[in-house]
């Protein structure tokens, strides 16, 4: 049975971290909501992330990644609709006109990022891996799987302040042109886009 006293956090920290804080998927999507509605106004977003992986997290280290395993096609349709679903919010990008940060209410909202995460195939498939190297058949009680996915989810939510502000810095230079606020939509809109080919292939 494994206790949380027993959980190699060095190794866990140096095989997570990196994964936390590249240029994946998540980031790149917190960073094109700072640069469309600033870092507060991406909170709601940031949080619909971080909230459902929290309960993600928990649930795969329950036993949910067995499920998915076992009727790949859920994955499957879990997979489309997250592939579907960043290619719309990449077109809003698109169609988007040089306004000025303060509008919250045309952002991501908390239900854009529960819908993103939970199509998040990837996520899912890091949690599979977290669980199954960090913890395997030997994990003992939920106290393991609470820590983990706790400490897990606080470097998920500062990894996205750290992107979401860098989408914001970016917004703020470029606002005032016209033309270099429609080139970075279109940036954010392609990375996007190459988000959603990424996880289609994979």
């Amino acid at each position: 049975m494994l206790r949380v006293a027993e959980l190699d956090w060095g190794l866990w920290l140096t095989t997570m971290a990196p994964l936390i804080f590249s240029a994946g998927p998540g980031n790149i999507m917190v960073a094109a909501s700072g640069a469309r509605s600033g870092l507060r106004g991406s909170l709601p977003f940031i949080i619909g992330l971080d909230t459902t992986y929290l309960l993600l997290a928990l649930a795969f280290g329950l036993g949910l990644g067995r499920v998915l395993t076992e009727y790949p096609s859920v994955a499957l349709t879990l997979h489309a609709l997250g592939v579907s679903y960043i290619f719309f919010l990449a077109f809003r990008f698109l169609v988007q006109r040089p306004t000025k940060i303060a509008a919250p209410s045309d952002g991501f909202s908390v239900l854009n990022g529960v819908v993103v995460q939970l199509t998040n195939t990837k996520g899912m498939i890091m949690l599979m891996v977290m669980f199954g190297e960090f913890a395997g058949p030997k994990i003992g009680g939920i106290t393991p799987v609470v820590v983990m996915s706790s400490v897990l989810v606080c470097l998920n939510f500062l990894a996205h302040l750290i992107w979401g502000a860098f989408g914001e810095a970016m917004n703020a230079a470029f606002i005032k042109h016209a033309f270099l606020f429609r080139i970075q939509n279109y940036i954010f809109a392609i990375m996007l886009c190459a988000v959603g080919v990424w996880l289609a292939i994979r």
